[in-house]
């Protein structure tokens, strides 16, 4: 579960300097006058201003106990009090929070969550699950949805709970989709991989696929192609990467990197296709990247060689270079000369 902190879930600073003060808590005129008209004494006066600008900062109701003393200070002063009213501490159970809490929602033209929000998120959530798998993507997409449209914010542990059941949705209906596309050969063959080899107790073939290749040295370079050979019998028809957003398809193989054979065998029949292909589908992509590596090194390599013995070889054969160009200079300069053809060839 993601923590408060790690979302753009907003919170109050719990010491905030004076420019803070200033640029989310200073009141103004029209938001006194309005704090004065809809309650008569200073401790209700209060009580909605400090309500009033905490929401303007977070989107949702704090209590006041939760409002640290500097900002409650700095609030009091601007109406006019020289003490914070002593009777404050009775605001939060009083009925006219409640009261205030609606003028407050009509003032900024907010709708409480209650009346459609839950709608709003859950659509953000499913559409953000599409294409992310972080919780704290989902859950900050779900936060700027509700505030474009104006909604109160809901309690963090609703946007959690919302966000982990809208990614699983999305995730079963791909796990659906790919365990549709596969025949059952491939069924087969991604079955064999969870059973033990033989004789050989605790050992399978899906170690074999977890396992990292590394990057193959020349001395290894056929067998790593052995084993892409392998991985490449094992894959599916059907390309799964046009079925899985990239996201998904890594987080699917991140996750099943970190399963056994055992675990893999509890998880659901279509999501343990699903992420065993999408496992298959990463150390193919891998395990081809660090064979192509190899090549181009090796390749490199023998240029590079091939270069410097080039040099090598005009280098050693400089004297005989020129002495060819110099005879052929005086050949060319006896035919030029004047006289019979026969004198010039003789010359």
């Amino acid at each position: 579960m993601p923590s408060l902190h790690e979302t753009a879930y907003p919170r109050l600073k719990t010491n905030p300097d004076e420019t803070d003060l200033e640029a989310a808590y200073t009141a103004t005129l029209e938001e006194i006058e309005l704090a004065k008209q809809v309650a008569r004494n200073a401790n209700t006066q209060l009580g909605f201003l400090v309500l009033l600008k905490t929401f303007q900062c977070l989107g949702y109701f704090t209590v006041l106990q939760e409002v640290p003393s500097l900002v409650t200070n700095y609030l009091s002063k601007q109406l006019g009090f020289l003490l914070v009213p002593p009777e404050l501490v009775k605001y939060d159970s009083s009925g006219s929070r409640h009261r205030h809490k609606h003028l407050i929602r009509e003032h900024l033209s907010i709708k409480p969550f209650t009346q459609g929000g839950i709608n709003v998120l859950n659509q953000a959530v499913q559409e953000a699950s599409q294409t992310r798998e972080d919780l704290t993507d989902i859950i900050n997409v779900a936060l700027e949805r509700l505030v474009q449209q104006n909604f109160e914010l809901c309690g963090f542990t609703v946007l959690v709970r919302q966000a982990r059941a809208g990614r699983k949705e999305v995730n079963d209906l791909l796990y659906e989709k790919v365990a549709e596309v596969i025949t059952q050969e491939t069924r087969i063959k991604l079955d064999v991989l969870w059973q033990e080899k033989g004789q050989q107790v605790g050992t399978t073939l899906w170690q074999d696929i977890k396992r990292d290749p590394g990057k193959p040295t020349l001395k290894q370079f056929r067998e790593s192609i052995k084993h892409w050979h392998w991985l490449l019998s094992l894959r599916p028809d059907a390309d799964i990467q046009i079925l899985l957003p990239d996201v998904k398809l890594r987080q699917f193989a991140d996750e099943a990197s970190k399963l056994d054979s055992s675990r893999m065998m509890a998880l659901g029949v279509d999501k343990r296709y699903t992420f065993a292909l999408a496992l298959l589908a990463v150390q193919l992509a891998k395990q081809l990247d660090d064979l192509t590596n190899i090549f181009i090194r090796r390749i490199t390599r023998m240029h590079t060689q091939a270069k410097a013995d080039l040099e090598m070889y005009q280098l050693t054969h400089q004297a005989r270079t020129d002495n060819l160009i110099a005879t052929f200079r005086d050949v060319l300069s006896a035919h030029a000369r004047e006289g019979s053809q026969v004198e010039r060839f003789v010359a």
